[in-house]
């Protein structure tokens, strides 16, 4: 009986030694060091998702000038560098985590309460990815305004010289006149250029419609060319070489193309957009449509991004509740 009691205590010994012996094994505030570190990387990145929302409230409050564009495709670069900075601290936590992990952990720590942290991760680097996305966006939103103002400078340009070939036409300046159309040409063609990428950046209706317009008015110049010529072969045509039918016949043929111009001109404006002030800015009609055009393509993103912090934060707090319950 002694005997048995004896084999009984000396088993509970050595069983109590055996547990006591793997808790001793157990390397958790080693990986707790590691984890802490990663979560210190993971908070850096946090604070720049956070910046997402006000970034935007930011851009929200400029105008679409184009100075302010300037501004935008600026800033947003500047944010996409902390965006790469966060994905690198991100993959310094993944390691800390999975070099944790190959510690003698028990299961608890190493498959529920780094799982945790591991799913809070993923989370933020799905952010990240949104908010790349936004800030590409946003530069394209900035250079969208900037390529605007590019092409109206351009088509002012293209005027002034619609104006000096008048003035050259007027005084017989007929190379003068020529060369003020192929300027105009050039410009028009500049201006046409602008308002596609503006359009390629942001597909809104009044950066199509100026582009559209533009590519109709460069129909014109063609015509004001033959215009130059044929005035140009009227008057070096000696006087006494001239006959009734040979002045009817250029003026004819100067008439239709005025007629043409005019066609020409007529469905460029029917085209372009109307409300445009004298200063070449964006009209109310354009910025209501940029207004959309980003609640539709930014703000979502930004909706996704603060989405994930928050599935984030409930992944860490899970990862919290498991540690407490289990210290």
């Amino acid at each position: 009986m002694k005997s048995n009691k004896l084999f009984v205590a000396i088993i509970v010994s050595v069983l109590m030694l055996t547990l006591l012996s793997c808790s001793l094994l157990y390397q958790v505030k080693a990986a707790d060091q590691l984890v802490k570190k990663a979560m210190a990387d993971q908070k850096k990145t946090e604070q720049t998702l956070k910046k997402a929302d006000d970034f935007d409230s930011e851009i929200d409050s400029l105008k679409p000038t184009d100075d302010n564009a300037s501004t935008i495709i600026s800033k947003a670069a500047a944010l996409k560098e902390n965006v790469k900075e966060g994905k690198e601290d991100l993959d310094d936590a993944k390691k800390k985590l999975k070099a944790a992990e190959k510690l003698r952990l028990p299961g608890w720590y190493k498959n529920k309460y780094i799982g945790e942290l591991e799913d809070a991760i993923k989370e933020r680097e799905d952010s990240l990815k949104e908010m790349e996305k936004m800030l590409t966006k946003t530069e394209n939103y900035g250079k969208s305004v900037r390529g605007w103002y590019k092409g109206n400078n351009s088509f002012k340009q293209a005027a002034l010289e619609i104006g000096d070939f008048g003035d050259a036409l007027e005084n017989k300046n007929y190379a003068a006149a020529a060369d003020a159309v192929e300027k105009a040409r050039t410009a028009i063609k500049s201006a046409q250029t602008e308002f596609n990428n503006a359009a390629s950046f942001v597909n809104i209706k009044i950066y199509s419609d100026a582009r559209d317009a533009a590519g109709i008015y460069a129909q014109m110049i063609d015509p004001l060319q033959q215009m130059v010529s044929l005035t140009n072969q009227m008057a070096n045509t000696p006087v006494e070489s001239l006959t009734l039918d040979m002045v009817n016949s250029y003026l004819g043929q100067i008439n239709s193309l005025s007629n043409e111009i005019d066609e020409i001109i007529a469905k460029g404006d029917a085209v372009a957009p109307s409300d445009v002030p004298d200063d070449g800015s964006i009209p109310p009609s354009g910025q209501d449509q940029l207004s959309k055009w980003r609640k539709e393509n930014i703000k979502t993103l930004v909706s996704k991004i603060e989405d994930g912090l928050e599935k984030a934060e409930e992944f860490e707090d899970e990862a919290n509740s498991i540690r407490t319950e289990e210290n």
